[in-house]
């Protein structure tokens, strides 16, 4: 049984050494010193002092079950959360908690007033989650609670009579989370567009939420997979800049959270798609603004014949050739164009012109992420080089950058935005 305060009165520096010294003839009395005199003086005796005095008592203590190591481990765990030196990690290892807990430790207790506590072990793996989200030069490996989040937006909820600020977070497999404002580490006008690691947990009424939240030391690429895309336009009045990938997914970037120079309507850019699971809205993290022509064959393009061309109303029609060969790689787990040769890098990003001469194929439309590309169709003359529009004729062939958008009337077709 445990000494109480009550029967042992405070131990002093003096009794605690002369207790050391003599513990090889009475070791679990020295235990239970040791453990009385950290619990009256942690908060105070500093942090070398007090890791000392667990070192002591790890030489002391037998690496088993029993009630004098169960009350330290406890006691180890409100050390760590005083001192930031506290390497939790190396001392569970060191200490080889697991081992050394008894059964009652690992189950739920339940206190004098009825309500449930969390066991021990509980106690123990919550400290060390919390710890590695603190220290990410830890490895984290083995941690599956903690996740790396782009935070979409921050937008106004009313609760209980208040209105507050939550945010909406997305992880790289697509699961979507909601937490307070007031649990990020930076101001809510600092939040959104940006990365954070979250340790998350899972309610009582079985829902995943986070508790703790610190904003990430990784970079946006490696932590989501990186495509190419054409800004097709900015809403000044929304503060919105719309992207289309080579799928022609639709992805909208908050204005506000691209830290980017240079984004205009008409340029490549490389960036994150950030999906939620369930939610229709796309949301894209703008990495950079490519070279137009690194973009256009990162982004692809379509080979096509001019099929007429009428000069005073400035447009053509052109068909999209049906010898380009098939896609080599499909990205983001849907279907690109099977008309168009889409290369990759090592970061998933789309990237390479189409080639000629493949294998014949006889749709007459071919399949995107998003629905189905017309083989004909129609394009202005605007979106040809100014050198070019003059001499364009029937028969010639054209390079097309074009992507599926939905028009005024709800339906998806070509949208040619560039051609040469």
């Amino acid at each position: 049984m445990i000494p109480t305060d009550e029967t042992n009165p405070t131990i002093t520096w003096e009794q605690l050494m002369e207790s050391v010294n003599s513990g090889a003839q009475h070791p679990e009395d020295t235990q239970w010193t040791v453990f009385r005199y950290l619990k009256q003086n942690y908060k105070t005796i500093g942090s070398v002092e007090a890791r000392t005095l667990l070192v002591i008592y790890t030489k002391l203590r037998s690496q088993r079950p029993s009630l004098i190591n169960s009350c330290m481990l406890g006691l180890a765990l409100k050390i760590s959360e005083v001192y930031s030196d506290f390497r939790l990690p190396q001392f569970l290892q060191v200490w080889g908690y697991d081992a050394c807990l008894r059964e009652e430790d690992r189950q739920p207790q339940t206190g004098k007033d009825g309500r449930r506590y969390l066991s021990l072990q509980e106690r123990v793996e919550r400290a060390r989650a919390s710890y590695l989200l603190h220290h990410p030069e830890e490895n984290r490996e083995q941690c599956d609670a903690i996740v790396s989040m782009y935070a979409v937006k921050i937008f106004e909820k009313e609760q209980n009579g208040r209105r507050r600020k939550f945010v909406k977070l997305v992880a790289p497999n697509g699961v979507g989370m909601v937490a307070d404002s007031h649990q990020f580490p930076c101001k809510p006008w600092e939040i959104a567009g940006r990365l954070f690691d979250v340790l998350t947990r899972v309610s009582k009424q079985g829902v995943e939420r986070a508790v703790e939240i610190t904003l990430s030391h990784k970079k946006m690429d490696k932590v989501f997979e990186p495509v190419v895309g054409y800004v097709d336009g900015i809403d000044l009045g929304h503060g919105h800049v719309h992207v289309y990938d080579a799928q022609s997914r639709h992805f909208v970037a908050d204005k506000k959270t691209v830290f980017v120079k240079g984004v205009a309507k008409g340029s490549y850019v490389r960036f994150c798609p950030i999906i939620a699971q369930g939610d229709p809205f796309k949301s894209a993290a703008i990495l950079e603004v490519m070279a137009p022509q690194e973009g256009r064959c990162a982004f692809g393009t379509y080979e096509a014949m001019v099929m007429f061309v009428n000069h005073e109303q400035r447009y053509i029609k052109y068909a999209i050739r049906k010898d380009q060969p098939a896609v080599v790689k499909y990205m983001a787990n849907s279907a690109a164009p099977s008309g168009k040769s889409v290369a990759t890098n090592g970061n998933g990003a789309n990237g390479g012109a189409v080639n000629a001469g493949a294998t014949a194929a006889s749709e007459s439309s071919q399949g995107l992420a998003e629905g189905r590309l017309s083989l004909e169709g129609f394009a202005s003359l605007d979106v040809f080089p100014e050198n070019r529009r003059a001499n364009l004729a029937s028969g010639q062939s054209v390079s097309l950058v074009l992507f599926l958008k939905r028009g005024k009337d709800g339906t998806k077709r070509n949208h040619v935005v560039e051609a040469y």
